[in-house]
């Protein structure tokens, strides 16, 4: 059994201002988790967060892919312990110019077996209310940044 979680949002800025907030490390910190994340296909990076019951707080990352303001594709790994990682799935964000604005496509694949339904269901809730409201006040934020410099 393998299940996605699929999610769009549209925000009113530029693909640019977006498009910095997906790949800046320090704006990812502040939507998502703490990280070492480089924009290079082939970065190995981690995102780092408080262990929680049967989960590390790792999430070890390698990017698979980088089109500048259309796609980014990385590898999402972790387990309950370092070093017995068994959760393997992909996050790919796809970026669209629309009304003024930007349609962000964001997919979080390879959700396997039971266990992948149970982790499914827990991320899904994170990333549709607190991951998403964070990363849009994150996404305001930078907008106005660039306006008043």
């Amino acid at each position: 059994m393998s299940r996605s979680l699929k999610f769009e949002w549209f925000f009113p800025e530029g693909k640019d201002v977006v498009w910095e907030c997906l790949t800046d490390s320090t704006l990812i910190s502040q939507w998502l988790m703490a990280n070492d994340f480089q924009p290079k296909v082939g970065h190995k990076f981690e995102f780092r967060a408080n262990p929680q019951p049967g989960w590390s707080g790792i999430v070890y990352c390698e990017v698979l892919e980088l089109v500048p303001e259309q796609r980014l594709s990385y590898s999402w790994k972790s387990g309950p312990i370092p070093e017995k990682i068994d959760m393997h799935t992909v996050v790919t964000w796809t970026l669209e110019s629309k009304n003024n604005g930007t349609l962000l496509r964001m997919t979080h694949e390879g959700f396997a077996g039971v266990k992948g339904y149970l982790v499914r269901m827990m991320m899904g809730n994170g990333w549709r209310s607190h991951i998403a409201d964070a990363l849009r006040k994150t996404i305001e934020k930078k907008a106005i940044e660039r306006i008043n410099s």
